[in-house]
């Protein structure tokens, strides 16, 4: 009989999770740079950082201090960043959607200005109507 001791398995295990963590959190950061609307891939992979966090987290354990523990923290934030991010993509995709086209098809700083001025104007009046309080200007 030869059983691995318990070290053996920790080590081999270890590497693992934090391998798929590295590799959701790339994804993810990744997926944020694509082209309209492929960047709303960004919100899966945020959920997969999330999901390889926590089984890291379970995984190796909670050495407070140790760098795979900031690590693993860090990541948690990145994906829990990009998971709220594409959700207001989502929220707002007609908006962002419109943006992006005046965007591509403005030729000057002004048209670009006006682009962020109808754009924040449209988000503002779809924020107000599911009701989310806004911030009044002094």
């Amino acid at each position: 009989m030869t059983d691995s001791p318990p070290e053996t398995a920790e080590k081999t295990t270890m590497p693992r999770a934090l391998v798929w963590l590295l590799w959701s959190l790339v994804a993810s950061v990744a997926a944020a740079f694509f082209p309209f609307p492929y960047d709303l891939s960004a919100g899966i992979a945020g959920i997969a950082v999330l999901v390889c966090a926590v089984i890291a987290l379970f995984t190796i354990g909670t050495r407070r201090g140790s760098a795979t523990f900031v690590m693993m923290l860090l990541s948690l934030g990145v994906g829990l960043v990009t998971v709220v991010s594409a959700a207001g993509v989502v929220v707002l995709f007609d908006e962002v959607e419109d943006y992006r086209q005046c965007v591509s098809q403005a030729l000057t700083d002004t048209g670009r200005t006006q682009c962020d001025t109808t754009f924040e104007e449209a988000w503002q009046t779809r924020l107000g109507e599911l009701g989310v309080p806004l911030p009044v200007d002094p």
